[in-house]
């Protein structure tokens, strides 16, 4: 079941991010065409640097899990961590009574997976679906937007770098 309340079908919080992010882009750039930014308010240009205040201090990021998980669902999420330790100087940490912005990952029936893009402050839940959200691989997506990160096929500057063959796509599809 897709939730029509996402942006791109697994980002929590963007509405409350328009005026900003369109503010942002006019100041960086006045000759910008006012009704692009409507039509495509995340530009590449946009990234977390605009907003420092969204990224997590010094790539520690406090979570805590839902109660009741099973020892897979655990494990999942262990997994992912670790790809993040191997791979980045990004830490996911078990939450302290000191931290008061963190991750909440929890799971639920029939929503799909989502987060917010950056940190979003206070508990910030990510949301993983039971039976589709479990693999190591959609909780490192997941994670990667709370980290900062939207979809790269979103780029307004993606036909740049994208080639798209129209005929492996199903009849019906493009609109």
């Amino acid at each position: 079941m897709q939730n029509s309340l996402l942006f791109e079908g697994d980002i929590m919080g963007v509405p409350s991010m328009d005026e900003e992010v369109i503010r942002q882009r006019m100041r960086d750039d006045p000759n910008i065409d006012e009704d692009e930014i409507f039509r495509r308010p995340y530009h590449s240009s946009l990234n977390l640097m605009t907003y420092p205040d969204k990224l997590w201090p010094d790539g520690r990021v406090p979570y805590m899990l839902e109660e009741g998980m099973t020892s897979e669902q655990r494990a999942s999420i262990a997994q992912a961590f670790d790809e993040y330790k191997e791979k980045t100087c990004v830490r996911f940490v078990p939450r302290t009574d000191d931290d008061f912005d963190y991750i909440y990952l929890k799971r639920n029936v029939g929503f799909g997976c989502s987060s917010y893009v950056g940190r979003a402050g206070g508990n910030q839940t990510i949301s993983l679906e039971v039976d589709k959200c479990f693999s190591k691989g959609i909780i490192c997506h997941e994670l990667l937007h709370c980290l900062g990160f939207f979809h790269e096929h979103s780029r307004t500057d993606r036909d740049q770098f994208v080639d798209i063959k129209e005929e492996n796509i199903r009849p019906g599809i493009i609109i």
